[in-house]
């Protein structure tokens, strides 16, 4: 009995030994695990709800935890540089005409009050439809509504090439401008990407990136310009600024279709979602009742209306500003407009980083 005894103690301490190694070796491989995942690799092997492993480490929700813009694997990436290169292209084709006004104006007769009327409805246009554009998000998904909003707006992009008149110049500027409510699908895709801490960053990453559209377009479509009348219409400037739309109807076109190889969640598409009964199917009803009782979106509304209704309006102006008031070549002119939206590179994303808004919120 004694020797039982015995041997029982060892046996227990020898178990309680080897439960503590075991622990510590857990325990090592769980911070060898959270060091992969920091570094973007889902070491865990974590897949979807139909057996496809992630390319990066997720959450329990199966959202991204870290950005990773060196790749653009399913489902979290291929969403985020769809997303931003949607909103870019909508930005490059609402504001193209704007470093080309020198050649525009005399060429459709159009005054100084038709141009600012053209201006306005290029990016008046977008209000209502952003509205709708989040429904749509919300019900069909935000995938599928940047891909409409790219590829019905092509129409009118082509339509530019053949005004007649102001008239036609503003109906063709205010359609076009419909589609920078790929702004909101920008968002919701990429918000239903990544998880709560890195969801920030990439927001204005996204944002930002897209913003560039205004600053792109304003640099490079006068040297657009330049090429397409030395190349296809020599001495021919009606020619040439007309045949300079081809370049953001192919953008659009091409980036609509794009956008449908992604998926609209982490884990698929919202109508198989939908049919598997994995996602409860959305009501719009409900998505507007809960978006217009809410006073924290209304404010947020009155200031986003201010300070991106100003940066529209420089975009918009700035080229005509520098050429008109300060007598600069068309090319000078766009490529200091162009500085303005150019800053949104890094803008957005800095601010949105959580060391520099820590350094930002510092108190002296």
């Amino acid at each position: 009995v004694a020797m039982a005894d015995v041997a029982a103690s060892k046996l227990a301490e020898g178990t309680r030994v080897a439960m503590a190694d075991v622990a510590a070796l857990e325990a090592e491989i769980d911070r060898l695990h959270a060091y992969c995942e920091r570094h973007g690799l889902n070491s865990r092997g974590v897949s979807d709800i139909v057996g496809r492993e992630f390319a990066l480490p997720v959450d329990a929700e199966h959202k991204a935890t870290v950005l990773q813009v060196t790749t653009a694997a399913q489902p979290h990436m291929r969403a985020f540089h769809l997303a931003w290169l949607g909103f870019f292209s909508t930005f490059f084709s609402t504001f193209a005409p704007a470093p080309l006004m020198p050649y525009i104006k005399p060429a459709l007769g159009i005054s100084k009050r038709e141009a600012a009327v053209a201006g306005m409805a290029s990016v008046g246009s977008t209000i209502f439809f952003r509205l709708i554009m989040g429904l749509v998000a919300d019900t069909i998904g935000a995938r599928r509504g940047m891909a409409a909003c790219l590829l019905v707006t092509t129409l009118p992009i082509l339509g530019m090439m053949y005004v007649q008149d102001a008239t036609g110049f503003i109906v063709c500027r205010g359609l076009i401008g419909i589609s920078l409510a790929s702004f909101v699908a920008c968002q919701a895709w990429v918000s239903v990407m990544f998880s709560k801490p890195i969801v920030g960053l990439a927001n204005a990453t996204a944002g930002g990136w897209g913003n560039l559209g205004g600053g792109i377009t304003n640099l490079a479509m006068p040297f657009v310009f330049l090429a397409v009348r030395d190349s296809f219409a020599p001495g021919d400037d009606d020619a040439a600024w007309r045949l300079c739309f081809w370049l953001p109807a192919l953008l659009h076109f091409g980036t609509g279709l794009a956008t449908l190889t992604g998926r609209d969640l982490p884990d698929g598409n919202v109508d198989e979602l939908e049919l598997s009964g994995a996602k409860q199917k959305s009501r719009s009803d409900v998505v507007l009742k809960v978006g217009f009782s809410n006073l924290n979106g209304w404010l947020l509304c009155v200031l986003y209306g201010m300070s991106f209704g100003v940066e529209l309006t420089v975009t918009n102006e700035a080229a005509t500003y520098f050429f008109e008031y300060h007598g600069l070549s068309v090319k000078l002119a766009g490529a200091l407009a162009s500085c303005f939206g150019l800053m949104r590179a890094l803008s957005r994303a800095s601010r949105a980083h959580p060391e520099t808004a820590a350094l930002t919120q510092r108190r002296p």
